[in-house]
């Protein structure tokens, strides 16, 4: 192999390890579970990053909960926070056995707030995952 090959192949391997370690310093995003074809939404499960403030103390969820929400505008308040509309409330449900959270919307979101609601939660740093809370079936696939 030619030297400059190998130079340009030193600097590639640099960079990628130099590359990695500055993605290991920022959080990775948080997943975002696919919403189903068909709505309502109404009930999600939300799992807060082991080591968070409400992943470490359930009673930190409901006031984490209600600043996403105000951060979305669903709550139908304007900027100064005050009522303009009626809005979406989210209210925490319960802990699960898997360390995450169930809430529930007053009311049912179409496909757009549910995403719109989806992506507020997953810009914060803290939240591992999200998605909307359904029952899981099994289909057979053979016909009968």
């Amino acid at each position: 192999m030619p030297a400059r090959c190998i130079g340009v192949f030193h600097a590639v391997v640099w960079m990628a390890l130099l590359g990695c370690g500055m993605a290991a310093a920022e959080p990775p995003l948080a997943r975002v579970g696919a919403l189903p074809e068909h709505g309502p939404y109404q009930q999600f499960i939300v799992k807060y990053r082991a080591g968070s403030a409400p992943a470490n103390d359930p009673a930190a969820v409901p006031a984490r909960v209600d600043a996403t929400v105000a951060a979305t505008g669903l709550d139908g308040a304007d900027a100064a926070g005050d009522a303009q509309q009626p809005g979406v409330k989210v209210i925490w449900q319960r802990r699960l056995a898997v360390e995450a959270d169930v809430i529930r919307t007053t009311h049912p979101l179409d496909r757009e707030q549910a995403g719109c609601l989806m992506r507020q939660f997953a810009a914060d740093p803290e939240v591992d995952y999200i998605e909307v809370d359904r029952m899981m079936t099994i289909q057979s696939s053979r016909r009968l």
